[in-house]
């Protein structure tokens, strides 16, 4: 298709669907940029405040709700909501009302308290390869065989996640004790 250009009148072929666009008005990108600056041809694109071609509204609108999103001062239908449908005894995931002991104890504050002093006794390193991230304490003596000494800071050491794993792949889980940390230490 031959077309015209709007600013230097010269012949210029372009393709018909880019016409259809309502592009194929310049010869070239040079002569667009002349049109835009003597405003023949207004910019294309986003303009703010300007209309939208495909609505007829303006991009921004202040104070208008939408109908849609988060309204300032409005309070969600469910907040102190409970719902008795789904919770306790209705709950898929009911056992009973019973946590596991050893759950509640690991997550305790006494626990938490506990891994934090283990860690600033041993400089917060791994005692085995002195590494100072991913860390984890753990315990000497087994915390299931001695309850008594589960938040003795005595009864711990720094490992990180990976020395840790190591250890308990040599030794496993059940009746560890400090001869078997030493020796894993040299």
């Amino acid at each position: 298709m031959i077309k015209k250009c709007l600013v230097c009148n010269k012949e210029f072929n372009t393709r018909p669907y880019l016409v259809k666009k309502g592009y194929g008005k310049y010869c070239s990108h040079k002569c667009y940029i002349n049109a835009v600056k003597q405003g023949k041809y207004p910019k294309r694109g986003y303009q703010k405040g300007h209309p939208q071609l495909n609505t007829g509204k303006t991009h921004f609108k202040k104070g208008v709700n939408q109908g849609y999103g988060f309204k300032k001062g409005n309070v969600p239908w469910n907040k102190d909501k409970k719902y008795p449908q789904i919770t306790g005894k209705n709950h898929f995931n009911w056992k009973g009302g019973v946590s596991d002991e050893n759950e509640k104890i690991r997550h305790s504050l006494e626990m938490k308290c506990w891994e934090r002093e283990v860690f600033s006794q041993n400089n917060r390193t791994c005692q085995k390869c002195k590494k100072k991230s991913k860390l984890t304490a753990h315990h000497i003596l087994n915390f299931a065989e001695y309850p008594k000494l589960r938040f003795k800071v005595s009864n711990g050491i720094t490992f990180c996640r990976k020395c840790h794993k190591l250890f308990h792949q040599t030794y496993g889980y059940n009746n560890n004790n400090k001869e078997q940390v030493w020796e894993f230490l040299r």
